[in-house]
């Protein structure tokens, strides 16, 4: 009897039958991938977005929480993502963390990020936050000689992907993301 093991996939549409044909999918879901060529870049006022680190840890799980039983809130957080020194977020008067979002991915020496994690507060929606948070970033990577930036939107978060497109994403390709087991 052999131990199942999981890994996390990414797999192009065109891919996705003969990788179910050999592989246990324990579940896809449908994601637009979106680029940033710099020339298209229309920033947003982001003075409200702050820089994120180690310390914030705490606030940003508990913010991410706020979405968990939706099935809202970011897959993959991580603490030492917020070494990158990417991660932004908006704090209310009192402090309280209401949004926030950072890289996935970032490597200075291949110029290259992936924009990720991003997600408000369900009280605290439609007020410019996400597009702030999302333009304070890409400013910070262009800034850093980033040319290759680019974000993952799920299937029917049109919300999010117009904001994306406003900024200046644009989309790059469709693929399938998931779990899959391989005894």
């Amino acid at each position: 009897m052999c131990e199942l093991d999981y890994f996390f996939v990414q797999i192009p549409l065109e891919h996705l039958d003969t990788v179910a044909a050999n592989n246990s999918l324990v579940w896809t879901r449908l994601m637009h991938r979106m680029r940033l060529d710099a020339t298209n870049f229309r920033p947003v006022d982001s003075n409200a977005a702050t820089l994120l680190h180690a310390e914030d840890e705490t606030d940003i799980r508990t913010l991410y929480a706020d979405g968990a039983d939706r099935r809202e809130s970011p897959d993959f957080f991580f603490a030492s993502q917020l070494d990158d020194a990417t991660f932004h977020g908006i704090r209310l008067a009192d402090g309280t963390l209401v949004a926030a979002g950072g890289t996935h991915l970032y490597s200075a020496q291949e110029g290259i990020a992936a924009i990720g994690n991003i997600y408000t507060h369900r009280d605290h929606r439609s007020r410019g936050y996400a597009a702030a948070i999302t333009s304070a970033i890409a400013q910070s990577l262009l800034d850093r000689g980033i040319q290759t930036i680019a974000l993952n939107v799920k299937q029917g978060n049109d919300g999010a992907r117009r904001i994306y497109e406003r900024l200046g994403f644009r989309h790059y390709r469709d693929y399938w993301e998931g779990l899959t087991g391989v005894s």
